[in-house]
């Protein structure tokens, strides 16, 4: 196990810290998510009605409930001490706000189970911030360790920024890949309501089924995020380094050696490319979501 492996182990701690924090926002949202259903559940209403425009009555439940969601989130910006994770959160704060759907019942229902999900991905955002900034560092520190010399024409807290802040694949950041997130979230739990309700389910049990769905389906897509993010932030902060110190270096792919290592990893193992011609996805990690590899430099004749 080479030393950037090793630092990938330690991430992976410093990461079941992130997916506990993240399973303690997942069920208040849960909670506000059902309890937003059922007050707007208490009309009654039939699939057909829910069809037709809102009562002014269901509206104004949901302006509360967006009102307590904007509430939730500046409460996460104005905690937050870290100005880029403050940054990355208003993001989802704003796109929270295009969220809302007044022009149908079922819209005004799937606003309000969704609002809540907002709540929990500001938080996680800016929580992602401050914890892909440490594992940058760490790469970072590890790569000077590794090679015993500092390097010259670059800063470590603007690679650590850069690192984790500029896109690396798909030209969309993780607050970009959040808020798309967000929009499949709404299309699907609009869908939902409407086929169970249009079959005649009881409402509680939609209701139910579609915030218990919604946070599993969140948690499991931010679990993904948090470890690809880490394992490209720790892996692209130390390739800075090493490029630094020799633009010409190579590096050699590296798995974790394990049962769990897919094909594609598999076959890249041991192999060698240029520094500068590392593409994550293509010949650098993560080459796919979840994935823990890294990298060693190569040593001359190696």
């Amino acid at each position: 196990m080479n030393e950037l492996q090793k630092a990938l182990k330690e991430l992976i701690k410093q990461e079941e810290i992130q997916q506990k924090l993240l399973d303690r926002a997942a069920i208040k949202a849960k909670r506000k998510m059902l309890a937003a259903a059922v007050i707007l559940g208490a009309e009654r209403k039939t699939y057909a009605e829910l069809l037709r425009a809102a009562s002014p009555e269901m509206v104004d439940a949901l302006r509360e409930i967006e009102e307590e969601t904007d509430r939730d989130i500046e409460d996460i910006i104005d905690d937050e001490t870290d100005g880029d994770a403050k940054a990355e959160a208003e993001k989802i704060r704003q796109a929270a706000e295009s969220m809302s759907d007044t022009d149908s019942g079922i819209g005004v229902v799937g606003s309000a189970i969704l609002l809540p999900m907002c709540v929990l991905y500001a938080g996680t955002a800016a929580n992602m911030t401050r914890h892909l900034k440490w594992t940058a560092g760490r790469g970072y520190d590890m790569a000077i360790k590794i090679s015993g010399v500092t390097p010259s024409g670059i800063d470590r807290a603007e690679v650590i920024r850069q690192t984790v802040l500029n896109p690396w694949l798909d030209e969309e950041g993780y607050a970009e890949k959040i808020i798309k997130r967000m929009g499949k979230d709404k299309e699907k739990i609009l869908k939902t309501i409407g086929q169970r309700m249009a079959r005649g389910d009881k409402y509680e049990a939609i209701a139910q089924d579609v915030a218990l769905g919604q946070t599993k389906t969140a948690r499991k897509m931010m679990y993904r995020l948090i470890y690809t993010e880490g394992t490209h932030a720790m892996n692209e902060a130390s390739a800075q380094v090493f490029e630094s110190e020799d633009p010409d270096s190579e590096y050699i792919y590296s798995t974790v050696g394990d049962s769990r290592v897919c094909e594609v990893c598999q076959g890249l193992d041991g192999l060698r490319f240029a520094l500068r011609d590392r593409q994550p996805g293509i010949n650098f990690p993560p080459m796919h979501p979840g994935c823990r590899c890294s990298f060693e430099i190569a040593e001359d004749g190696k």
